[in-house]
């Protein structure tokens, strides 16, 4: 299930756009309304909402400004997780490129159209969660300890090598220790010395036999982290 956030000023179109989408889609839950974008932004920072319905004209904080503020915190998340909607085409411009934005759908609205939108977004996080789940195999294959916040850092690294990757893009490793910083507001140094002290507890419970296969070793050592990361990115398969 998608938590979904619905931020409207105007009370009857959010009534429709929620029975709407609630009797076509089970896989998403309403976690809240609200027509203040003060509110919304307080809603957001809880990092509970996964999409967010967004009216550019609100009473207090525009949906501009909201979009922008999630620019300047670089908050991952939200990325393409936004469809907004507006009667004002000066408002729309400000925001529509903006990398937070998956759509955009001018008053009156079409719904049909809103809900393929939301389903597309949904399709894309059941993707995400499959390849987590597979990234989470094999971290368990190696003994990683899921209670370390190193393997859930390690998770997050491996996914977006692996997207990248993917894409034909290249980035490098400190790179994406900055990215996941980002996302949950630490240092780069932090994530990365959080990654390996997980991997230096898994070198430690491993089996030694499973990690020289795993890693094609000759002779037991411990990984360093760019080699865990780009290691299981590889072994992905969709």
């Amino acid at each position: 299930m998608l938590n979904l956030l619905v931020v409207e000023d105007d009370i009857e179109q959010t009534k429709q756009i929620v029975n709407y989408i609630c009797q076509n889609n089970n896989y998403i839950k309403l976690y809240g309304i609200t027509s203040s974008g003060n509110e919304a932004l307080e809603l957001i920072e809880k990092e509970k909402v996964d999409i967010i319905i967004l009216d550019l004209k609100l009473e207090d904080s525009s949906g501009v400004e909201i979009i922008k503020k999630l620019e300047k915190e670089k908050s991952e998340k939200y990325k393409q997780s936004i469809i907004i909607t507006s009667g004002e085409n000066t408002l729309v411009k400000e925001v529509c490129h903006s990398s937070y934005v998956f759509n955009y759908f001018m008053k009156p609205l079409n719904y049909t159209k809103v809900l393929e939108s939301l389903n597309i977004i949904i399709d894309e996080s059941k993707y995400k969660e499959k390849i987590r789940n597979i990234i989470e195999k094999e971290l368990r294959r190696l003994n990683f300890n899921f209670t370390y916040d190193g393997t859930q850092y390690l998770i997050d690294c491996i996914y977006r090598i692996y997207l990248l990757e993917k894409s034909n893009r290249e980035v490098s490793a400190n790179n994406i220790y900055q990215i996941i910083a980002n996302h949950y507001k630490k240092t780069a140094n932090t994530i990365y010395g959080d990654i390996k002290q997980a991997i230096n507890s898994m070198y430690y419970d491993c089996e030694e036999e499973i990690l020289k296969e795993y890693f094609k070793y000759n002779f037991i050592m411990k990984p360093k982290p760019q080699e865990v990361i780009y290691t299981i990115a590889r072994k992905i398969k969709t």
